[in-house]
Parts: structure tokens; sequence; C-alpha cells
């Protein structure tokens, strides 16, 4: 983060007094409890489903019922993720693309209802409004997906790629 807001420095695109204000900003904490004030918690750990569920789990214990939990998954099923927590309507899928920094679409994953598996309630329109009032915040263009298999740019990717390996073999 440090290197990202020295970046945007050196490229004269913030001064260096919003560049003090940015990096004073940033924290870091090994303890859950440092989360107990947080509207917000984005998760990034690696996808593994059961690490995501753990830390998902961990942080619901720590942070306020109103709090919104977001993961920038970029394959797996947020409604997965969302089964089995206290207050499952609050979490989000959130994903980014990389460069972070430079890329603007970010993808804003709803849950879905599955009771008869007994699965997470869907995603709430207050979640969703908090997420989306986020995004345009760090001046990313958001767009609503489904949750399902890599949602929607990856989707597409992967049918795109097929095409130009297709293409090839031929």
């Amino acid at each position: 983060v440090r290197r990202e807001i020295d970046s945007l420095k050196a490229k004269k695109r913030i001064s260096s007094d919003e560049a003090n204000r940015l990096t004073a900003l940033v924290t870091g904490s090994l303890d859950y409890a440092a989360f107990a004030d947080a509207d917000f918690v984005i998760e990034a750990v690696f996808e593994e489903m059961g690490v995501k569920r753990q830390v998902f789990a961990e942080l619901e214990r720590h942070v306020p019922d109103t709090t919104v939990l977001a993961t920038n998954t970029s394959s797996l099923s947020v409604t997965d993720m969302a089964a089995g927590l206290a207050h499952p309507e609050r979490v989000v899928g959130f994903h980014f693309f990389n460069p972070v920094a430079v890329l603007p679409l970010l993808e804003i994953v709803r849950t879905v209802s599955e009771p008869q598996a007994g699965r997470a309630v869907p995603t709430d329109d207050a979640t969703l409004a908090t997420a989306f009032a986020v995004a345009r915040a760090l001046r990313k263009g958001p767009i609503l997906v489904a949750d399902a298999p890599a949602f929607v740019v990856n989707r597409l990717l992967t049918r795109f790629l097929g095409e130009i390996i297709t293409a090839i073999d031929e």
C-alpha cells in the first residue's frame, strides 16, 4: 500500500500531504480485535474455502452485527463462504482485478438463498448498497454479478481463451 501511495505521489497524482494522510491510515495487526470498530472488512486470503470460512467466523466474533464482510475471491462460492455464519446476509463478494490500482472494474457478488440445503440467506439490500458505495468511493466501476463459477469476467475470459485454443488447434 505504501509503495502504491509513493508511486501516486511520484507521478504527482496526489500531493505530499495527501500521501502522508493516506500512509497514516495504514496499520496492521495480528489480532482480530483490531476490527472491533470496522464497518467494512475485505478478506483476501488465498483461495481455500476452509481458510476463508475460518477467517469470516473469527471476524464475526469481533465485529459489530452491522459490519459488512466482503471477500475478494475470484472463483469460490460466496454463498458457501457465508453458510454457517450468524449473519450471512452481510456477506458480499468484492472481486478486484489486478493490478488493483490500475483496473477500475469490481465485481460485487450477491449470495443466493438455498434454504433447503441449509445454506446462507441472500446478501441483504443494505449490504449491497454499502458495497456499491465503498466501490464508488474507491473510484471503481462496480457491477452486480451472480454467485456462479468464475462470476462474469473470468467466465468470459475462460470462454474466450477456449476459442483461441480451438482456433490454434484447427
